[in-house]
């Protein structure tokens, strides 16, 4: 993990640890919802820091009603850029997990593969067992 996908992760998961949701708005923002005043002037520097760097990692089609969850910076920072390709809503199979985004990324020689990003389970399919 490189050091801005740390950075990233970190500000990720403080805002979830504090239950601020970030979403993403109309057009190329994102939305800040602070439901408990956790926001304070050190979280909000850091947001408008890392802002681009954000909408860059949140590939086209994430619901805008889904927040960004804490451990998305790392997920997406651990691939080359342009590897994640889509997004859209899709509830997981898993019921461990229901996590309700699915994403398009591009898979060896299979071309694009859509799967849960929280578990990796393909979508449209049930874990085993």
């Amino acid at each position: 993990m490189t050091d801005a996908t740390s950075t990233l992760a970190e500000l990720l998961t403080d805002c979830e640890a504090t239950g601020i949701r970030l979403t993403l708005a109309d057009g190329n923002g994102l939305t800040i919802d602070d439901p408990r005043d956790a926001l304070t002037p050190d979280l909000l520097a850091r947001l408008k820091a890392c802002k681009l760097a954000l909408l860059i990692l949140i590939p086209p089609g994430w619901p805008g009603d889904v927040p960004i969850p804490g451990w998305w910076a790392e997920l997406a920072g651990a691939f080359p850029t342009g590897f994640l390709i889509e997004a859209r809503l899709s509830v997981c199979g898993d019921s461990d997990c229901r996590f309700p985004v699915a994403v398009s990324w591009l898979a060896d020689d299979d071309g694009l593969t859509w799967s849960c990003p929280k578990c990796g389970l393909a979508s449209g399919q049930r874990p085993e067992g």
